[in-house]
């Protein structure tokens, strides 16, 4: 996701809870759930800071889809309505959305290097006299990018840009 400009979730019911209990309340009227994956995704777009739209069937609850869960505004539709796409209300928040898109993180000119920075390698990585982090060399050589590296284990990093795992 570190590719994108911006997350859109989409609350499709995929799960039907007729009975049981959800914590200590027993499930009186049936529940609704999106895909757990809904919820990852948000979590993720947050994390990265990228603008969300969320748009969610009037049915489905819980997690993203309840007010007040995520800093953004929740746009609850009739998705058994064919149109529902192509709503005014939908297309608003779909341009509103739009405008508040960024450029990805491997685009950004932060990344961009200077050609008289300095840069010594470390660990299979390069690092930037005055920086802190170790960089990608592989976006370094192919596009000038200075992209910082990750560590994914205790012994490897991985680059969120070409995916590259450097130890």
């Amino acid at each position: 996701m570190h590719k994108c400009h911006g997350t859109i979730i989409l609350g499709i019911p995929q799960i039907e809870i007729s009975s049981g209990q959800i914590k200590e309340n027993k499930i009186i009227n049936k529940t609704i759930l999106g895909t757990e994956w809904n919820h990852i995704e948000a979590a993720i777009a947050h994390s990265l800071q990228q603008p969300m739209l969320i748009i969610h069937d009037e049915s489905v609850t819980r997690g993203v889809f309840d007010r007040g869960a995520c800093n953004t505004y929740l746009h609850r539709v009739d998705m058994t309505n064919d149109s529902w796409a192509i709503s005014k209300s939908i297309s608003g928040a779909i341009t509103n959305w739009k405008s508040k898109l960024r450029e990805p993180e491997s685009l950004t000119k932060s990344n961009v290097v200077l050609k008289d920075q300095k840069r010594t390698l470390q660990w299979g990585m390069y690092k930037f006299e005055g920086e802190q982090g170790l960089f990608c060399p592989v976006c370094y050589n192919k596009e000038g990018l200075k992209m910082p590296c990750s560590r994914i284990n205790s012994n490897y990093y991985q680059c969120p840009n070409c995916n590259a795992k450097l130890s």
